[in-house]
């Protein structure tokens, strides 16, 4: 079985994460897909490149261009040669997290922000989504002395967490009006009952609520502390705690 899938084979990656994506979603094959789940290493490098030169460009660059259509060009130029260097499960959740990015970004700017804090905003989300699975993965990595009862690795978890949520972070793009965000909240309950099938498949069903909640519960407060710290620093707090989404 492939365990990789180059960025520079588009066509196989695209034929990958399409049959992965139906493979999961639907009820009667999640449980043989998690059972033979490929365990995809992440690649820091990669992740460590889109994490920098995207936070420059939104918090810095962005200052002296003015022009959100040049910014965000420069943003996914920066996305592709972060794949472009990366593996299958590393390139799966960048290129999710894009969609994600690209419905908070529409939302943001179709509302009362300008576009380039609009971009800012849709950044913070993007960066503290991928974050989050990240950390996932380690947590799940770190509780295999205490409920995990067999020797697991960060790249089982860490591919855990992206197959598990990155149908969530692609629907991200129906965040862009207010008339289809629900569907993004839809599939993210869908996504957790999804992850926590995965962990008992996985690991065993004795601990599986247990390790399901410590990872839900800390890697949701990792990133409430990440998202708070980006919006304050981007300085656009004061229009987000006033309501990220029309009422």
């Amino acid at each position: 079985m492939v365990n990789v899938v180059d960025i520079r084979d588009l066509f196989s990656g695209t034929r990958q994460a399409i049959s992965d994506l139906i493979e999961i979603l639907d009820p009667r094959t999640t449980g043989k897909f998690f059972t033979n789940m490929r365990i995809c290493p992440m690649k820091l490098s990669p992740i460590v490149i889109w994490v920098v030169a995207s936070f420059i460009t939104s918090a810095f660059l962005s200052s002296f261009i003015q022009d959100a259509t040049v910014v965000n060009a420069i943003l996914f130029a920066i996305l592709i040669f972060a794949m472009w260097l990366g593996n299958y499960s590393t390139n799966l959740l960048l290129m999710s997290s894009y969609f994600f990015y690209l419905g908070c970004y529409l939302i943001g700017s179709a509302q009362k922000l300008d576009e380039i804090s609009a971009i800012k905003l849709a950044f913070s989300y993007s960066l503290t989504s991928v974050l989050m699975l990240v950390c996932i993965g380690i947590i799940i990595n770190k509780l295999q002395a205490s409920l995990i009862q067999r020797q697991t690795s960060f790249a089982e978890g860490f591919s855990l967490a992206v197959f598990s949520f990155f149908p969530t972070l692609l629907s991200g793009v129906f965040l862009a009006t207010q008339t289809t965000f629900v569907i993004t909240l839809l599939f993210l309950a869908y996504c957790l009952y999804i992850f926590y099938k995965g962990i008992k498949i996985r690991f065993g069903f004795e601990n599986s609520i247990k390790i399901f909640i410590l990872s839900v519960f800390s890697s949701g407060l990792l990133g409430m502390i990440i998202f708070v710290t980006l919006v304050t620093f981007f300085g656009i707090e004061r229009w987000y705690w006033g309501g990220a989404f029309p009422s």
